[in-house]
């Protein structure tokens, strides 16, 4: 695995690189196996859209769903008949799921880690302090792979796609 260190203007350019790779997958319909800190595997499904738009379900046991309007991302847990509201823009998953907006609001610092057969971006924040985001594209043919996001360098979620279809339009 070779790490692209950057300065300030190099992780610019990166983080427009990676601006142009979000774009080029998104909307999109995934399905993904995602693997939480204590190492809990959980199938589910979701649809990204531009601009901070997404759903995302989860197979059973979980009973959470998840929406994101552009502004906020809701958790609402079925089972226990409780909802939160995060705003989008407080917390790193915001890079991922509304990037140029994140980026407007947010410090970000963009590195580039490559191998021979994917290419990630590291986005870390000043204003989130030890917080990471690691999203992968294939190299065979730049479509988004996986994602991780680390909590004091420990991965707290990893979301690894199992299959990906482009969409027109949501």
């Amino acid at each position: 695995m070779n790490i692209i260190l950057t300065n300030k203007l190099a992780s610019d350019n990166l983080h427009e690189d990676l601006l142009n790779k979000i774009d080029q997958s998104f909307p999109a319909e995934i399905f993904f196996i995602q693997t939480d800190s204590n190492k809990v595997d959980s199938g589910g499904w979701m649809i990204v859209g531009k601009n901070g738009l997404a759903r995302i379900e989860f197979e059973p046991p979980s009973h959470i769903v998840m929406v994101a309007d552009g502004n906020w991302l809701v958790v609402h847990d079925a089972q226990y008949d409780r909802t939160s509201y995060l705003p989008l823009d407080k917390g790193i998953l915001g890079a991922l799921l509304n990037p140029k907006e994140f980026n407007s609001l947010n410090k970000l610092e963009v590195s580039k880690i490559e191998n021979d057969f994917t290419t990630g971006y590291s986005v870390v924040s000043e204003n989130f302090s030890g917080s990471e985001l690691r999203i992968y594209f294939k190299n065979s043919d730049n479509i988004l792979s996986n994602w991780e996001i680390l909590e004091n360098g420990k991965i707290s979620i990893r979301v690894k796609i199992l299959k990906i279809k482009k969409l027109e339009n949501i």
